[in-house]
């Protein structure tokens, strides 16, 4: 019987329309989105696994590594540079309520 635990960042999904369909699902580290698991295959044999980061990525991830040879970028550090470079913009005065005001207001919601 074929028992193997895969940990974090994996789910279960359910399609219903227009014929019921159930399969296991992984959240790729690279760029968060979720891909299909094939039945009874580990999953780094059938899509991709980060020799860098240790985690599971999706097929598109693993072909961009492939083709271009690109470095490991997990998402969490995309969104610490993200959160990163905003903070730098509000310090510095580049972002917030001065440049996102509403000048006209057509329906008069908002004083």
């Amino acid at each position: 019987m074929f028992n193997y635990k895969i940990g974090a960042g994996t789910g279960y999904a359910q399609i219903f329309y227009p014929i019921v369909k159930e399969f296991d699902t992984f959240t790729c580290s690279h760029c968060n989105s979720i891909a299909k698991m094939k039945p009874f295959h580990r999953p780094e044999d059938t899509h991709g696994f980060c020799d860098k980061c240790c985690k599971l990525i999706c097929p598109r991830c693993l072909n961009k590594a492939k083709k271009n040879g690109e470095k490991c970028d997990p998402w969490e550090e995309k969104m610490q540079r993200a959160e990163a470079r905003y903070k730098f913009l509000v310090d510095a005065g580049l972002w917030g309520d001065r440049q996102h005001k509403i000048t006209k207001d057509p329906l008069g919601i908002v004083k």
